[in-house]
């Protein structure tokens, strides 16, 4: 697991170029996201695909653009953190259909498929 908040999220902690967003999930009332991702062999030097799930836990706002202005496209071009009001974080994905999701939180947890925790989380 990978914990990023507002005391690391400047660090790059939070790296997910070329990653494919599979699919996102809003938990409105416990104010949680959850994107199911997979992270391709290449990062981080996988010998192949890892599904993981992003958890944004205590969130503010969240925001999703889908008018494709680069042409079709779900994976991850850049990210781009820091730290918000109080404690909570600012996130922007930039996907390389051109489309911004932006949303802000307060605590941030990656978990891949090889951890205990990740068959209770996916979207």
């Amino acid at each position: 697991m990978k914990y990023i908040d507002a005391n690391n999220i400047e660090k790059n902690e939070l790296y997910l170029h070329d990653v494919l967003l599979n699919d996102i999930k809003i938990q409105y009332l416990k104010k949680e996201i959850y994107f199911s991702l997979t992270l391709p062999a290449e990062l981080l030097q996988r010998k192949q695909e890892e599904k993981a799930v992003l958890v944004i836990k205590e969130m503010l706002y969240f925001k999703l653009s889908a008018n494709e202005p680069w042409g079709m496209g779900s994976y991850i071009f850049s990210v781009e953190g820091k730290p918000y009001k109080k404690g909570f974080v600012k996130i922007i994905l930039l996907l390389n259909s051109g489309d911004k999701i932006i949303f802000c939180g307060k605590n941030i947890y990656m978990y891949t498929e090889k951890e205990q925790e990740f068959s209770d989380l996916q979207c």
